[in-house]
Formats: structure tokens, sequence, C-alpha cells
């Protein structure tokens, strides 16, 4: 909710050093240090955003090893570098929360709406991967990754598009990246008539498909009834991964499935229920 305190995410990786919370104050975005010197105290918030007219919202953080992070979101500030909707930012700290520079726009497109960015870091260099949704085909949304050097250089020229099925819509991305630069996207895409599912895609450092059951083309996790939505994704440095999410085809509940590095699923598929039922 706008101009209430939120909290958005939680630090999936926690150094010993520095836990970052994130809360939306009247259309700031602040931060908190927790230093851990012996005993558990707060730094003073940080203000994340420069850009302080209209609203900066969906805040998302990944932290490296030695304690550097960096915050993503989206503005609907239209005087800025993106004058069309919301517009996709970046910003770099290091350990101790002091900024490396100003904020940046990550989206190269501005037409329309380019919203609900996550944010991944490589735990071995500091690279890090941003993906967002974007409306800017007219009234449909796609899901498009850029990737950065540690220094915040900017790797792809242009961003890619993440998903291979262009038609309908493909909304909330997640990211996860391993120690080798490999990256796993997840989201939630209207292809089929049972309305969302959750889908995958994996790309090298370059940007490039991976394959994934010999074919490079997005991969669909659940083929099950119903609709399937709001994906989260975790990966091990070794490149192994989990997407969990949550099924209404039954009294909405979460499933997980688990992938080995190059994307093939381990362990059964999940059973599910139909609605109404007990297990």
């Amino acid at each position: 909710m706008k101009n209430s305190n939120r909290l958005r995410h939680i630090l999936r990786h926690v150094s010993t050093q520095l836990v970052r919370q994130f809360n939306k104050i009247g259309g700031f975005l602040l931060a908190s240090i927790l230093l851990f010197s012996g005993s558990l105290t707060w730094g003073n918030e940080i203000q994340v955003n420069s850009t302080l007219t209209d609203d900066q919202e969906h805040p998302a953080v990944a932290i490296d090893a030695d304690g550097n992070f960096v915050v993503v979101w989206h503005s609907n500030n239209n005087s800025g570098p993106d004058t069309d909707e919301n517009g996709v930012f970046g910003r770099r700290y290091d350990r101790l929360g002091n900024p490396y520079g100003p904020e940046f726009l990550v989206n190269t497109i501005t037409a329309d709406d380019q919203q609900n960015a996550e944010v991944a870091i490589n735990q071995s260099n500091g690279d890090f991967v941003v993906v967002w949704e974007s409306k800017s085909a007219g009234t449909s949304y796609d899901i498009y990754a850029q990737r950065y050097n540690s220094s915040g250089v900017p790797q792809f020229s242009p961003p890619i598009l993440v998903n291979s099925i262009t038609a309908d819509f493909q909304r909330y991305p997640v990211v996860a990246v391993a120690n080798s630069g490999d990256f796993v996207v997840a989201w939630q895409g209207d292809y089929s008539t049972n309305g969302y599912d959750i889908f995958f895609r994996r790309f090298n450092s370059a940007g490039i498909p991976l394959l994934t059951g010999g074919s490079t083309n997005d991969v669909n996790v659940t083929n099950a009834p119903g609709e399937q939505q709001d994906p989260q994704i975790a990966m091990s440095a070794s490149g192994g991964f989990v997407i969990v999410w949550e099924d209404t085809s039954g009294t909405d509940d979460i499933y997980f499935r688990r992938f080995n590095p190059v994307g093939v699923p381990l362990g059964p598929t999940p059973i599910y229920r139909e609605r109404n039922d007990s297990k």
C-alpha cells in the first residue's frame, strides 16, 4: 500500500556482517543496516532513491560474499530518464551502506511499463543480474534481463528477452545466479487454457540460452490444472536450483520442484489436489 510502512524483502543471503531490510515510507525507499558486532544494533535508515518525485516501489536486494549489495526498484517518475510510465532503476552500495554512485536506469526500452524487478548476485565475483517485466509490446508483457559486472557496467547490449514465447502475459520474474555465471529466470506465464503456469529458462553468463531437456526454449515447471503463480527461486553455488510457487487448482497450496545444474528435475512430479478435496 502506498504511503505506509511496508517490509518488502529480507535478504536471502546473509553475511556475518550485514543484513538489509527494506520498507517503503511515503514513496521513499529506505534501508536499515544491522551490524553484528557482539550486540545487535540498528544503524540509521538510508534513503536509496535520489529521485524524490512520484512513487518508488517494489524494491529488491541482493548481497555478495563481501557485504556489497545492489538495490533495484521501479519508479513512475516521468521527468527522469524513463519518461513513460514505470521504469526500473538500481543503485549499488558497499558493505557499510555507502553508495558507489547515483541511481541508474536499467531498462533501455522506455515505452509503457517496465516494472516488478528482481536481482541476484554472483557470490564468486559480485556480478549481478536484474530481471523485470515489460509492457512495451502493447497489451502483453515480456520478461527482460540485464547482467552487470561487479563495477556496475551492463554486459548485454541491449538487455535480453528472456521468454521464447511472446504471446499473452509473462509476469513476476525471479532470478538466481550460480558461481559459474549461469543464471535461471522463472516467471508466471499465461500460455495455456489453464491460465498462468510457472516457467523457467537457463542462460550462460553471455546471455545465451542453455539446453534444458534438449531445448533452449521456455520450460514448464508444472503442467498442472488451474493457475500456478508467484514463483520464487533459490540456487546453490554449483547451479542446482529450487522453484516454489502457489497452486490455485485446489485450496491455494504451496509446491516446490528441485532441479540439477542442467535443469533436470529431481524427485517426483508434484501431485495436485482438486478444489475442496482434503489431503
